[in-house]
């Protein structure tokens, strides 16, 4: 299986390649592409800790492989945030495509076994899966949604009391994401980005 130079020299540096590692280096070049650079865009992704190595081996902002986890859960597995324009960019991951099929995870207790028939069809399933994120469409395996945000400035005595999204009290600020306005805890990106 042949594979982008970039991902070849993180799989080594990471001692493996796995799909994960595949994919998040796979859609952290998409997000990339569609930025024109990372230089200005925050990202943050959820899952494997191989998705998170691609991505910090491409992130560069706040500084260079700065990748916010976040604590609890998202409706996006990543999320990329350019900040000077309030363009985000949130990626859904397919499961049943970006992960290895029923049959290949039930192999995986018998890899231990030796039976080299059992090894050759495991690892002839992750080059599968490896291969399609690599060349495929990542439309093809993950959803994409463009959003545009902006943090409100509001004065004090202009700020309602409650969040108008999900009625949260002592909000200090409001975020207007496609038109309509929220706290940073409900906005669907990474508060912390917003809040500050």
């Amino acid at each position: 299986m042949l594979v982008p130079l970039e991902l070849a020299m993180l799989a080594r540096k990471n001692i493996h390649l796995s799909p994960e590692l595949a994919l998040g280096w796979r859609l952290g070049r998409y997000a990339h592409d569609w930025f024109d650079g990372l230089d200005q865009v925050r990202i943050a992704a959820c899952g494997h800790e191989d998705i998170l190595t691609a991505l910090r081996r491409l992130a560069r902002c706040p500084e260079q492989g700065s990748v916010t986890r976040p604590a609890g859960p998202r409706s996006w597995d990543i999320l990329f945030l350019h900040h000077l324009t309030g363009t985000a960019l949130k990626m859904v991951f397919l499961k049943r495509l970006t992960t290895l099929s029923p049959a290949l995870k039930g192999l995986e207790g018998k890899l231990d076994d030796g039976d080299p028939e059992i090894v050759l069809m495991y690892q002839d399933g992750i080059n599968e899966l490896i291969s399609t994120i690599v060349t495929a469409d990542p439309a093809s395996f993950c959803q994409f949604s463009e959003i545009r945000c902006r943090v409100v400035q509001l004065d004090a005595a202009k700020r309602p009391v409650r969040c108008p999204e999900c009625l949260a009290q002592d909000i200090d600020r409001l975020v207007e994401v496609e038109n309509h306005i929220r706290c940073p805890s409900c906005a669907g990106l990474e508060p912390e980005w917003l809040a500050a």
